[in-house]
């Protein structure tokens, strides 16, 4: 199935692709974290959601350390510091999506590829320490890590530096994200944005996105 799908798309338009590391090469779940301080603090789901959105686009661009995000979380929650396991709750909770790994990992053969994630320093060293020879980072062409960058996704900045940064064409590159405003960040500057967020979602479905690309 894999030869037969590269040889297809040798050749053709596209020469790049950008993979998302949570939710696309790694499995997480992070309604369950909020879920989790929702039961511990009393707050309702949506007002953690809208606090931990305002503190984590600060943690992911290094603005605050780990320890400065948590002082946050358990001051707004009112919760102990102890109590917010931001860390604790990825060590926990991660997985890796071997199916979508591997794919990556074929298209290099044919394929600049990269990966662009927004993370903190604490979870990203957690997972490139754990998993990254699994995830391929030392086999793709480029790992753009959001807190080192000083800017994540769906920032114009972060994907503009991202195509100058691997030498490459937006309309030739295809970005795959499991959050639709980082999808239509990236469309914004011309790559060829593909939403991976359903249950179904698998990697057939990425075939047949790519190949939409490529007609």
């Amino acid at each position: 199935k894999f030869y037969s799908f590269y040889k297809q798309m040798a050749n053709k338009m596209l020469k790049a692709v950008l993979f998302d590391v949570g939710g696309v090469l790694i499995r997480l779940d992070e309604s369950k974290y909020y879920e989790y301080l929702s039961k511990i603090s009393g707050v309702e789901i949506n007002k953690i959601m809208n606090t931990l959105d305002i503190l984590e686009k600060k943690i992911y661009v290094g603005e605050i350390s780990i320890k400065e995000f948590t002082e946050a979380v358990s001051k707004r929650l009112g919760i102990m510091k102890k109590e917010v396991k931001w860390l604790e709750f990825l060590e926990e909770n991660v997985s890796i999506n071997r199916e979508v790994v591997d794919f990556a990992l074929q298209l290099h053969k044919k394929y600049k590829v990269g990966v662009i994630t927004n993370a903190d320093r604490a979870r990203y060293l957690y997972v490139k320490k754990h998993f990254g020879k699994e995830l391929g980072f030392d086999k793709f062409d480029h790992v753009f890590v959001s807190c080192y960058l000083g800017m994540a996704k769906p920032s114009k900045r972060l994907f503009e530096y991202v195509i100058k940064k691997m030498g490459i064409i937006p309309s030739e590159t295809a970005f795959i994200d499991d959050h639709i405003e980082n999808v239509e960040g990236a469309k914004a500057i011309g790559i060829n944005g593909i939403l991976f967020n359903k249950p179904n979602d698998n990697v057939e479905y990425l075939k047949k996105q790519i190949e939409k690309i490529e007609k």
